[in-house]
């Protein structure tokens, strides 16, 4: 009984990820393109976002739309943006979807929805963001407001945390060199 209390009481899990929590790590795996070639999932990127998302569902649609905006809002960026969709629907479905929505992103197929199934995704769309180390950094379920500027905002958290562990570590491309003998120094130079 204390334990069935217990479980009431404690912060409820999103419902888009029953498995894995922010923070957690994500396995990166090989899935097959819509073209029939294979992709990593997560990849090199300093931000992977991945939208899991069904055709013929506006939901879904909406969600691809407004990914489809951060997309060439974030181009140039270390971000990449990819749409993971069911085996169970047909290729001419998906594809009039991602051209519906104005999307450029890879297609990845999640055969068997194993991809679903291992983080406990039970609604779609669901929107994960994975930094560059594998870990869920943000995840985010359908949201009719402002959906857009939260994911741009979730994005760029990302980036910018990556950003100030390079400062850590030593010179990047926003703090040069002098930046970094000031701070070995005791003083500026």
């Amino acid at each position: 009984m204390a334990a069935a209390g217990a479980a009431l009481l404690s912060p409820a899990r999103s419902l888009a990820f029953w498995n894995v929590g922010v923070g957690d790590a994500i396995r990166d795996r090989q899935l097959v393109t819509l073209d029939g070639s294979s992709q990593l999932l997560l990849g090199q990127a300093r931000a992977t976002v991945f939208v899991l998302c069904r055709p013929e569902h506006d939901r879904s649609l909406q969600t691809l739309r407004e990914l489809a905006q951060l997309e060439r809002e974030f181009a140039g960026r270390p971000v990449r943006f990819v749409a993971v969709i069911s085996d169970s629907y047909s290729p001419r479905a998906v594809r009039a979807m991602m051209r519906e929505a104005g999307a450029r992103m890879e297609v990845l197929i999640d055969q068997g929805d194993a991809l679903a199934g291992e983080l406990g995704v039970d609604t779609r769309p669901a929107v994960a963001i994975a930094d560059e180390s594998h870990r869920l950094a943000a995840y985010q379920h359908f949201l009719s407001v402002n959906m857009t500027s939260t994911l741009e905002a979730q994005i760029a958290e990302v980036l910018e945390r990556r950003r100030g562990l390079a400062r850590e570590d030593g010179p990047n491309e926003v703090d040069g060199p002098r930046a970094v003998l000031a701070s070995t120094s005791g003083g500026p130079q």
